[in-house]
């Protein structure tokens, strides 16, 4: 709640500040004076777009999968209607064959953005392509993945019998390990928000500030984009930090902390090195074994 309260305050003052000195001064170099009544229409104009950007933060807040970098409903050249099912790739698939019992085959990475399941046996044999289904278990919950037609070596799909859920299996790297599932109500209230939002600042400027229509369209356009462009991410990634934290029952960082506290307490290291100690004189020592993370992990502790 004190998150909440934060997030409109700060965004209320900055507005009713820039309204004010920007309103008296383009106002009065426009046209023969500024408004006599801008002591109250930039406060108020600044409540008014406060309370949406704030009402906006309140979704992503109460929004049951939110992260900082997963943001449901986010501005307009951000926003994705389709919903992961998981964060990561999952650690276990089943494949069902034609004849037999269903394979395990367990996730291995294979660089830091990159994984590939392999069959969970000494073989370690890769992805079975003639999988007739897939088995997936998440939060004590079974799904099953059925093929859907396409062309033998290309990107396959397997629709979940539940949800909708698809899951890709490429031709030669096999699942991605990620169902997701393209939500129409998302996309719908994503276009919504942000139209109301650029509608908010033409109203604000042409019937609040009461600069003329055509002044008033330029710059809503000119503040629309900075606030879409830098205002609204800033606040948006807090507020799916407050998500994350209420669903994990952790206290949320301070807004000007939400950058530091979004990286990882402790880097996680991946593979091993060797370090070889070079002597004084230019001899080398016996080289030490430590772990390091191969992909560029520095953490003294490694």
């Amino acid at each position: 709640m004190l998150g909440i309260l934060i997030i409109f305050l700060l965004t209320a003052a900055s507005l009713a500040l820039l309204f004010w000195l920007g309103g008296m001064f383009l106002q009065g170099y426009l046209y023969t004076q500024p408004s006599e009544n801008m002591y109250w229409q930039a406060p108020a104009a600044a409540v008014v777009l406060a309370s949406f950007i704030t009402f906006w933060c309140v979704l992503i807040i109460n929004s049951a999968e939110a992260t900082p970098t997963n943001i449901p409903y986010d501005v307009i050249h951000r926003f994705s209607a389709t919903e992961e099912m998981v964060t990561d790739p999952v650690k276990e698939l089943r494949a069902v064959p034609k004849a037999g019992k269903p394979v395990i085959y367990k996730r291995y990475r294979l660089d830091q953005n990159k994984y590939v399941y392999l069959e969970d046996t000494m073989a370690k044999r890769p992805w079975n392509h003639d999988a007739q289904a897939i088995l997936l278990t998440f939060k004590d919950e079974e799904y099953r993945f059925e093929p859907t037609p396409t062309s033998r070596g290309g990107t396959r799909e397997y629709v979940s019998d539940k949800g909708g859920w698809v899951m890709k299996v490429y031709g030669e790297d096999g699942p991605n390990g990620v169902p997701e599932v393209f939500r129409y109500g998302r996309f719908v209230a994503n276009l919504l928000l942000n139209f109301v939002h650029f509608a908010l600042w033409i109203v604000c400027m042409w019937l609040l500030l009461r600069f003329l229509l055509s002044h008033a369209l330029l710059l809503a356009i000119g503040l629309w984009l900075v606030s879409t462009l830098i205002l609204l991410p800033m606040l948006f990634s807090y507020a799916g930090k407050m998500s994350q934290q209420r669903r994990s029952g952790q206290p949320t960082p301070p807004v000007s902390s939400v950058g530091r506290a979004s990286q990882p307490v402790q880097p996680t290291c991946f593979g091993i090195s060797i370090f070889t100690p070079v002597a004084a004189d230019g001899r080398a020592r016996k080289p030490v074994l430590r772990a390091r993370d191969v992909f560029g992990c520095t953490h003294r502790n490694c």
